[in-house]
């Protein structure tokens, strides 16, 4: 067996935590029920996307027996399963839809702390001084990035999906440490990463880049395939549900909310003549972008802002440091640590390359998936930098850094937002002006099929919405509101636009065949909110 990067007894490497990490993981908890239990228009401003009232509203609507759908007109797969599975004792025990929310966000602060649990014991496994352990827990448990609509809190399956990649992580580490493949790791690290695919589906990139790689890293050589054919049946069996359930009902495995904005992402980019050329500086800009996401959650996106140029340069000097360290180390030990690095690195790197071509464009949420490979090889890289400079002045360094970093991202918690608020004052709106019975087409339906109360809202985006997705391909989608007789449209003004692309062969802005019943100012008239009652008869 290989032993731990270094001497337990020389850097503390105890699994038992310290009184300080027990204060961090009380503090840590208390913050995510804050958050979790601050009032909804709080909420609504910083931490809930659009996206988590899609996983709420066809939650609630799957208790009170209209399947898993968002409209109730048709059942979806336009979600990630282990989430879903998760919101319906929640939603089939309590009937106020903002006290559903807090509970909710309650158990994804309980799921998250969970999280800064697993960080500890991996980084204890690994053999990482009790300092370094303190700083990963310190990094993710006070994160800034808890205040965005990216974060673990915002009502959707990440902070889940955080566990779970932890967890697989520990599960992959024990088996390279081991330097053996056996049955009954084989059996639970299927099953862990089967779950890890029911939480985000994108996770199957993540597993078939470690678990692609690990016969070269795993001294059992050749019987490391029939054990890792033992951890892909498990794994399946795991996920079989969802896969047939999906695949009976819509004639694929694959998710329409993982299909549907990227169809309509590249066929205008496609339009505007985009090479692979352009990929590749987009790929280049989204594994750049995880600096505005690691080691704080930066408002300001740029690149070249001088809030990521100051973290560039700490890191880069960290790095520098770190690989000085590893100069001057050996043994098998480092090796099998080093080798688990480049690993989760290649893995990381595949992810963005992924996303990259499949949808162009990463939102927040994305990144999260990448996050626990930053904290963990973060932590390994420093503890070498600690155990190669013992002083005490290289730890009150790393300290100011962590100052130096939450000093930057302080500003963006304070910054006044929008958030969701203004799509909540828009269906307070409906729900006075509309009648009873009344079918509202949105391309950004969570929050008005969320509250909406005189009828039903149906999303023409195709995220959760089979059949409007296929509208969609073919440039039908009037024929479908038609059909499923959407009688109002409710969109920023901006958003009817890039609807037309959609709408009927000649293209035409649905705005301009509505009746405008009521406008949600924003801050231009673009981004102002748009509900009118459409025309059918003016579009012939």
């Amino acid at each position: 067996m290989i032993p731990p990067v270094t001497e337990p007894a020389h850097h503390e490497a105890s699994s038992r935590p310290t009184r300080l990490i027990v204060w961090l993981l009380v503090l840590s908890l208390a913050l995510r029920l804050a958050i979790a239990w601050a009032p909804l228009e709080w909420l609504l401003r910083h931490v809930l996307a659009d996206d988590s009232f899609y996983y709420f509203t066809i939650a609630r609507n799957f208790v009170h027996g209209h399947g898993f759908s968002f409209d109730t007109l048709a059942e979806t797969n336009g979600f990630h399963p282990l989430w879903m599975i998760m919101l319906l004792p929640i939603y089939s025990l309590i009937e106020d839809r903002t006290l559903a929310i807090h509970a909710a966000l309650t158990v994804s602060a309980l799921v998250d702390t969970a999280s800064l649990v697993v960080i500890f014991r991996l980084l204890g496994e690994i053999g990482a001084a009790m300092f370094v352990r303190t700083v990963a827990v310190v990094l993710y448990g006070l994160a800034p990035v808890l205040f965005s609509h990216a974060g673990p809190m915002n009502g959707m399956e990440t902070s889940v999906n955080m566990l779970l990649i932890f967890a697989y992580l520990l599960q992959y580490w024990r088996i390279l440490r081991l330097e053996r493949f056996n049955r009954p790791s084989a059996l639970l690290f299927g099953f862990v990463s089967g779950l890890l695919i029911l939480a985000r589906t994108d996770n199957i990139v993540l597993i078939g880049v470690t678990c692609g790689l690990m016969p070269t890293i795993v001294e059992s050589g050749r019987r490391t395939f029939p054990l890792l054919a033992t951890a892909g049946l498990t794994a399946t069996l795991v996920v079989a549900p969802w896969i047939i359930w999906s695949f009976h009902n819509f004639g694929t495995i694959v998710q329409v909310s993982g299909v549907s904005v990227p169809f309509m992402i590249k066929s205008e980019l496609h339009e505007v003549g985009w090479t692979a050329v352009d990929y590749l500086i987009q790929f280049c800009r989204n594994l750049a972008s995880i600096i505005t996401f690691f080691p704080v959650h930066l408002r300001d996106t740029r690149i070249l802002s001088p809030s990521t140029l100051a973290i560039a340069a700490v890191l880069l000097l960290f790095t520098f440091s770190a690989i000085g360290s590893l100069r001057n180390k050996g043994g098998q030990a480092v090796g099998m640590t080093i080798r688990y690095v480049t690993v989760l690195l290649m893995a990381a790197v595949s992810f963005v390359f992924v996303h990259t071509l499949r949808a162009v464009y990463m939102r927040g949420w994305y990144y999260m998936s990448i996050i626990p490979i930053c904290i963990i090889v973060s932590a390994i890289l420093l503890h070498y930098v600690i155990d190669h400079n013992p002083q005490q002045k290289q730890r009150l360094l790393i300290i100011f850094s962590l100052i130096l970093f939450y000093a930057i991202a302080a500003p963006t918690l304070f910054e006044t937002k929008h958030g969701e608020t203004d799509k909540f004052r828009m269906v307070h709106a409906m729900n006075s002006l509309l009648a009873e019975g009344s079918r509202v087409g949105s391309g950004n339906a969570g929050v008005y099929g969320y509250f909406f109360e005189k009828g039903i809202v149906v999303g023409l985006d195709g995220l959760v919405n089979n059949a409007a997705y296929e509208h969609i391909r073919s440039a039908r989608l009037e024929d479908y509101c038609r059909k499923v007789r959407v009688g109002y449209m409710v969109d920023p003004v901006a958003a009817f636009a890039r609807t037309a692309r959609y709408w009927d062969e000649k293209q035409l802005n649905p705005i301009s065949a509505m009746e405008i019943i009521h406008m949600e100012l924003g801050r231009t008239r673009q981004d102002s909110i748009a509900l009118g009652q459409i025309r059918y008869d003016l579009r012939k």
